[in-house]
């Protein structure tokens, strides 16, 4: 089954987006295990609101995935215009096209502290784990290209429960 899936990357992520109304019923956390391979998730399109037009992610495993900034880029260039809102996991955020990509404005009182962030040290490496929207972790490397980034979200996920 392929509902007008379309295909769409921002910022290294990349995923497969659907307009909900394409759905004709299918389960969208089924069609994101079947159809998301290798990609990091379908972004479930909803109409457009009073105010924003939802946004929902489905993780390739068919979880829920919260909140995802990066999609959003993806929805709103996918989508064509120069500005708009979106209504992501109980979040408002507003965007508007640039050169080069999409800037999104985030409502600082969503914005973690600095003192909620902890401290995480995972592979020999020393991180902080940050409570945005939905986990998040920061390293420092020298050479990204030499980290294997798949093992170290696995572990980091592992050792500090994110």
């Amino acid at each position: 089954m392929n509902p007008g899936l379309a295909a769409g990357e921002a910022l290294g992520n990349r995923f497969l987006l659907v307009e909900a109304s394409g759905l004709d019923g299918a389960d969208p956390s089924a069609l994101a295990l079947e159809q998301c391979g290798d990609r990091d998730g379908l972004l479930l399109v909803g109409p457009e609101g009073a105010e924003a037009r939802t946004v929902a992610i489905w993780n390739r495993d068919g979880s829920a995935g919260g909140a995802c900034l990066n999609g959003l880029r993806v929805v709103a260039l996918w989508l064509g215009g120069e500005e708009g809102a979106f209504q992501m996991a109980g979040h408002r955020v507003n965007w508007k096209r640039r050169e080069g990509g999409v800037e999104l404005f985030l409502p600082g009182e969503g914005l973690p502290a600095r003192e909620s962030m902890d401290e995480i040290h995972v592979g020999g490496l020393d991180g902080l784990g940050i409570p945005f929207w939905n986990p998040h972790a920061v390293f420092s490397v020298n050479d990204p290209e030499a980290v294997d980034l798949g093992a170290l979200a696995a572990e980091t996920r592992r050792l500090n429960n994110l």
